[in-house]
């Protein structure tokens, strides 16, 4: 008896059980939409899990449901000239799979490059846009930004490097999307409009990058082809934001070639600087000597790179590499004045207000307000507990005269140092405040109820 009722509940449950959950749910269930914010965490863990082994069974079962179109494109390739007029070439494959309800783009690459990503500047960004997120991963291979305004709207740009030893996989929805086709940076793009959600896809060399947000496709093309690298600096092209006090540059002495510059600079009293850089490319090789005997050698860093210090007598040398730069500043002054030299050599470049990132922010400090103008940009944190921090920052050029006040009364004013550059302290009550030049950028940074020990650290960390 047992086994036969057995028997009918394994034959009949199931049926059972799915009549009951038609007749109890309603016959029009309500499509959910769920938040950006949560649709971008989501988006978040599914690139983190991309290759395990749960989502790679998922998209198979998909492969086997509804698989429309396979194509296998070689998308694009580069041409790059190295200096022995060697050429070398990218070539960038994609496997592409349209399926019911979203589009696959697997990208590989059989060419092994040496070339880094490097960072992007962004020459267009929607007004009111403000970077709340970008993260990168340890081998650089993975980029990600995210935009948002106090409206809610929101841009947010990936881009993956593509060689030899990485592949990746894009996941588009294109279920009943508009689907168009253009350029940006002169590559193929392709635009995908789905409601108020927009993304344009394309490559450029080994990268692919794709681009979504809430605001207008027109919009959101602008901010694509604004994207660019931020230009690696060139031999000669340097300023000294810093020199002692009466050193002035001996122009007729300074040379300056594809591989090799040379500055020489002297004061009244015969003391002299001289730096020499040189590039150093694959083909080509430089050694060094530096005069060690009987010498007090140091170690320091250098615009965060390792650097030797040398000092005997009069003599003082500073050696140090950037980039695929190698520097050797000497001179005549004393060594802790050399090293603010040192510190000062930047690549030449238009000063810009507002490009600047916040290394450090104490915790729970959150943006609320920016202004930025063609001269001057502002940007206020706060968090829940009354603790704010403010920067002022001003672009001083030629003539120009900028008068800041600031409240010394009764106050605890210190100096010290911010990116080497000197700086002064006020501490009065609840308010800190820092102030410093860089070049021709003035500084003000407030912070109300944080020690001044902390609000250091927040302006150390301004880059």
């Amino acid at each position: 008896m047992n086994e036969k009722l057995d028997r009918l509940l394994e034959q009949y449950s199931a049926a059972a059980g799915e009549r009951w959950l038609e007749e109890s749910l309603p016959e029009d269930i309500p499509e959910y939409t769920f938040s950006h914010k949560f649709q971008r965490n989501m988006n978040k863990l599914l690139r983190r899990q991309r290759r395990s082994p749960a989502v790679r069974a998922a998209l198979t079962y998909a492969k086997r449901a509804a698989i429309f179109v396979l194509a296998f494109v070689a998308l694009s390739f580069s041409v790059r000239m190295t200096v022995d007029a060697a050429f070398r070439r990218q070539v960038l494959q994609v496997v592409v799979q349209v399926f019911s309800d979203f589009t696959e783009f697997r990208y590989t690459s059989d060419v092994k490059t040496d070339e880094q990503p490097g960072e992007l500047e962004f020459t267009y960004l929607p007004e009111g846009m403000i970077e709340k997120e970008h993260e990168e991963d340890e081998f650089g291979y993975y980029t990600y930004w995210y935009w948002e305004d106090t409206d809610g709207r929101f841009l947010e740009l990936e881009r993956w490097d593509i060689t030899e030893d990485v592949s990746s996989t894009q996941l588009l929805d294109t279920e009943n999307a508009e689907i168009t086709h253009f350029q940006v940076h002169g590559e193929e793009a392709m635009g995908i409009e789905k409601g108020l959600d927009h993304t344009i896809h394309w490559t450029e060399g080994q990268f692919v990058y794709t681009l979504s947000g809430t605001v207008p496709m027109e919009e959101l093309k602008l901010v694509a082809e604004g994207i660019r690298p931020v230009s690696e600096p060139k031999v000669g092209e340097i300023e000294f934001s810093y020199l002692p006090e009466g050193v002035v540059e001996r122009k007729e002495y300074r040379e300056a070639d594809d591989l090799h510059a040379y500055f020489y600079f002297e004061d009244e009293n015969g003391n002299m600087l001289a730096l020499e850089q040189v590039r150093i490319t694959t083909n080509t090789e430089d050694r060094y000597f530096l005069d060690t005997e009987d010498a007090d050698v140091f170690e320091y860093t250098i615009h965060g790179a390792p650097a030797i210090g040398v000092e005997k007598g009069q003599g003082k040398i500073i050696h140090w590499t950037e980039w695929n730069f190698v520097y050797t500043l000497s001179g005549t002054i004393p060594m802790e004045e050399l090293k603010l030299v040192a510190e000062g050599i930047r690549p030449v470049s238009e000063s810009k207000v507002g490009k600047i990132k916040f290394g450090y922010l104490p915790e729970g400090m959150e943006i609320a307000e920016t202004e930025l103008g063609e001269r001057d940009y502002f940007v206020w944190y706060k968090d829940s507990d009354g603790r704010f921090i403010t920067l002022d920052q001003s672009l001083i050029e030629g003539n120009d005269e900028l008068i800041w006040m600031l409240d010394t009364e009764d106050a605890e004013v210190t100096k010290f140092k911010v990116h080497n550059f000197d700086a002064i302290g006020i501490q009065k009550g609840a308010d800190c405040t820092i102030h410093w030049t860089e070049g021709e950028i003035v500084y003000v940074l407030l912070g109300r109820n944080l020690p001044m020990e902390e609000l250091k650290l927040v302006a150390e960390g301004i880059k």
